[in-house]
């Protein structure tokens, strides 16, 4: 099975190389244990490998983002970044998840992004009930 590097050496050394190519993964963890992190880390280490890297927000606005990550010396502007915040989601019906699917369907039309993090299901939970 192929690997990919996470860009985190101790997590890429327990998983024997990093995580298995083409399969989606589930990052767990209470408010500041470091997923958004981890999932940039990811996406940065994509980029070194000339890979398309996809950020879909969905809490953190875009510019805090940025900010958070130039702050890990991140060029933040290097990673696509889907911004469906709730500041980006402003006068748009958001009592559904009808609105994040067409945003997502209008992005992954005719895209084909390597690495992809979705950040966080626990936004898609709220809208869902």
């Amino acid at each position: 099975m192929q690997r990919v590097s996470t860009g985190i050496k101790g997590l890429d050394k327990m998983l024997k190389g990093g995580l298995i190519k083409g399969r989606p993964y589930l990052v767990l963890g209470g408010p500041g244990a470091g997923k958004t992190i981890m999932g940039f880390q990811f996406l940065m280490e994509g980029l070194k490998a000339n890979e398309s890297a996809l950020y879909i927000t969905l809490d953190e606005p875009y510019n805090e983002l940025r900010e958070n990550m130039a702050l890990f010396g991140w060029d933040a502007k290097k990673v696509r970044i889907l911004d469906l915040s709730p500041e980006s989601r402003e006068g748009a019906d958001t009592t559904t998840l009808n609105y994040l699917f067409d945003e997502l369907d209008r992005e992954l039309k005719g895209q084909k992004h390597v690495r992809v993090v979705l950040d966080s299901l626990t936004t898609l939970q709220m809208l869902e009930e």
